[in-house]
Formats: structure tokens, sequence, C-alpha cells
């Protein structure tokens, strides 16, 4: 529990004030989900999610996608994960979602 609660702290710190294209982070221990939305009226954004699993698998990280519109990224690392892979499996899609949303700049 203690490495879901830092990454999820992380997720929230970093990416989620980062971009408002990440709604919610939520999780339950080391599952993972990042609900990726259009706009504060959390309009689903699964284009993008899909988009940004691609990158994600393109720097071989492995993450699903959920939810019912298909706009929900799932992260489930590995229990015996070290905080420094933590912190590296962060970065994925930290720049999977900045080389998207660069793009496509709201």
């Amino acid at each position: 529990m203690e490495k879901g609660n830092y990454f999820i702290q992380k997720l929230k710190d970093e990416l989620m004030k980062k971009y408002h294209l990440i709604g919610d982070v939520r999780e339950q221990g080391l599952m993972i989900s990042i609900e990726l939305v259009k706009d504060k009226d959390k309009l689903p954004e699964a284009e993008e999610a899909t988009q940004i699993q691609e990158l994600c698998r393109e720097n071989n990280l492995l993450i699903g996608l959920g939810g019912i519109y298909g706009n929900v990224l799932r992260i489930q690392p590995p229990l015996l994960i070290t905080e420094k892979q933590l912190d590296k499996d962060m970065e994925i899609p930290d720049d999977a979602v900045a080389a998207n949303y660069c793009t496509k700049q709201r």
C-alpha cells in the first residue's frame, strides 16, 4: 500500500496539476487508473487515451484502457516494483501525455 500511495501522490501532484486532460486519478493499492477528459465538465477523451496508450507501449510500458467510454488508462505495476522504477514508469506516461497534449493544445 505504501508504494501505491507514493505513486498516486506523484501522479496527483505532478501529472494532474500539469495537464487539464487528466480529470481524475484513482487507485486501489497498486492498481492505478487515470481518467482522461476533454474539459472541466469531464467529457470523456477516448481518442487521446488510445494514442497515449500506444505511445507508452512504444516506450515499453504496457498499460490498459478501461472505463465505459475507453478513456481511463490503467496501470498495474508488479508488487515488487521499487520507488525508482515507479518514478521511471511515471516518466513514460508523462512524456506520452506531453507529446500528445502539446500537438493538440487547447
